[in-house]
This record gives structure tokens, sequence and C-alpha cells, in this order.
């Protein structure tokens, strides 16, 4: 449509989000022919290996200002990213592994097995379409599987308990906290302020005879916003009107405050920048030190590897492989594409 209405600048803001590395590299290939063109093209991302594959200069912004503009031959991957968050990139994030403790999580499969225990971050990784968050939704029962099947994934056991869990009621009772891929569409109530976001999932712990008041609501809200370094003018402002970075974190301290121990992250650094990124992965590591346990899908294999304390690899909605910390993104890869 653009290009049928004769533009000559072309704005793309983060256009292969939610695209796999094939679709990506279509739109890559796109972007290249119509720069040849003549078209002017102003390419927005967080992802800065896609920099270096399409473009000319950068600009890097921060705190809606600009930091540095110029060629981006003379730019390192390390200065843009200091540009970016203001601080040395060896500062960003490090995350050393726990000794993993109880079992919170297990999901039989035939011939397969998921586990996640206490003060574990478990990768789940897999080409689009593998099945990862499908997995994700029938363990917080919004999806079921077909007549006969309880779950879409074999047997589900909570502590180490068979559970039979129908519905995302159930699962928030258990426990289960999903932070969903799109946070804006299933994850918060844009025009809602901070405030009713955060209570949104257990209203029951401050109504009293089936009424709430914001003044009941506001020092738990006020101590979440303030553990999770949430910057907002205030407790009313709309969850829509943050950064994505921020909106991330309220979708968190909704499940803090639900006092979930389960947490099923599924895309969890999409859409937000490498210094929310940290903080994010910062949240998770505290959240795995408190006693929690984490389910963490992510397309960004260099993500899972820096992150996860193991990975699993889907293909076909089938686990099929355990992978240790140190593998390779061509170890995930080889075994998304054909199996084990």
């Amino acid at each position: 449509r653009a290009i049928h209405a004769a533009s000559s600048l072309l704005i793309f803001d983060e256009p292969t989000s939610s695209l796999s590395e094939a679709e990506s590299a279509e739109v890559f290939r796109i972007v290249r022919a119509l720069s040849e063109r003549g078209m002017g093209v102003i390419y927005i991302t967080h992802r800065m290996e896609e920099l270096r594959a399409i473009g000319d200069r950068v600009t890097i912004l921060r705190d809606g200002r600009t930091v540095a503009s110029g060629a981006l031959a003379g730019l390192s991957m390390e200065e843009m990213i200091h540009h970016m968050v203001g601080r040395p990139v060896s500062t960003l994030y490090e995350r050393a592994p726990l000794p993993p403790g109880e079992e919170l999580l297990r999901v039989e499969q035939e011939g397969a097995q998921l586990t996640v225990r206490a003060g574990e971050i478990v990768g789940l990784a897999g080409l689009m379409g593998a099945g990862r968050t499908e997995l994700c939704r029938a363990l917080f029962g919004i999806d079921r599987g077909g007549a006969g099947q309880d779950y879409l994934y074999g047997e589900v056991y909570l502590y180490g308990k068979p559970v039979r869990i129908r519905s995302p009621r159930d699962a928030a009772a258990a426990g289960i906290a999903f932070l969903t891929e799109d946070r804006q569409r299933t994850g918060l109530a844009l025009r809602l302020p901070i405030r009713n976001n955060v209570t949104l999932a257990n209203l029951s712990s401050l109504s009293r005879l089936g009424f709430l008041t914001a003044r009941r609501e506001a020092a738990p809200v006020r101590g979440l916003l303030s553990r999770l370094r949430i910057r907002a003018a205030s407790t009313e402002q709309w969850a829509g009107r943050l950064s994505g970075g921020n909106q991330q974190k309220v979708v968190l301290a909704k499940w803090l405050f639900r006092n979930a121990r389960v947490f099923l992250f599924d895309e969890p650094t999409r859409g937000i920048d490498v210094a929310a990124k940290a903080e994010v992965f910062a949240l998770m590591d505290e959240l795995a030190r408190s006693g929690a346990g984490i389910l963490m899908v992510s397309s960004e294999l260099p993500e899972l590897l820096q992150v996860a304390d193991r990975i699993l690899v889907m293909r076909a909605g089938r686990i099929v492989k355990e992978l240790a910390r140190g593998a390779t993104q061509e170890e995930i890869l080889r075994y998304a594409a054909v199996g084990a």
C-alpha cells in the first residue's frame, strides 16, 4: 500500500518482532530492494544484529534524546549498547546458576519429560509453530486437548501431585503465572490504571463484602512498583502509556501480587530495549533465588543460552531434546529442525 501511494520514505517500526528467521530474511531482502530503488528507509529495531544486516547509518536514542549518530561501520556492538543504556555492556547482566531445589512442575510426555525446579530457569526453544506457546497455554488452562484428553501435552504434576487445570482460574489458584507473548492484548488492561492491573488477578485479597477501594489497593501496589523499579508518574497512570519494559514489569507485578510460584514467560523481552531486557532478566533471577521456578519461551537463542539453566527443544508439539548449560545455537537449531 505504501509503495502504491508513491511514498519516497518508508518507516519500519519493529517489523520482525514476531517473525521467524526465514520471514525476517525476506523483510531484509525487501528493505534492501526498496533502498536500491532510491527510497529512503528508517528502520526502528531493538535487535542489534539487524542493524548490521541492512543499515548504513544509525541514530541511537536514550530517554527521548539522540545520544549518538553516525556510520554503522564506525561503531562496535559494545559501543552501541553503551550509548543505549549509558553504561558499559559488561555491567548489563550476568547470571550465576543456582543449585535446583524441590520439583515444582512436571509434564510427562511419551518418551520425554519437562520439569521445573525451585531456583531454575528452564528455556524452551523451537522453530515457529513448534508448539511452545501452545504448551504454555495448555499448562495455564486456556486450551484443552481433544476428546478424552485433559491436557494437550500429557500428564501434569504440581509440587509432586497430579493436577487437573481446566481454566486460568484453576492455574492461578495453583500458583501458576502466565506472562503472554503479547502483553498489550492479553496481559494488560491498557486503559486502566497501573493500580487496577496489578491487583486484577487477586481482587479477593483486597475486597471486603464484595467492595474494593483505591485506598486499600494503594500500599501494596506502591510497594511492587518500588520493588520492580517501574518508572511511572503514579499508580493512576494508564498501563498503555508505559514503555514496553515497564509494561512487562506491571504484568510481572500482577502475578507477584497473586503469590505465584511457577512462572511461564512467553517471549519476555519481545519489543523492549536492551537495558529493559537486562532488568527483566535480573528480576527473573531474583524470582528464581526466592524459590520460584521459571519456564522461559524465547526465539532469541543468545538470550536462552545466557539465561537458562537447561534448554528443552520442541518440534511438532513434542520435546525432542534436553540440552545442558553451555549448549550452542547450532545444537538447538539442529534438534529443532530434525528432531532427536
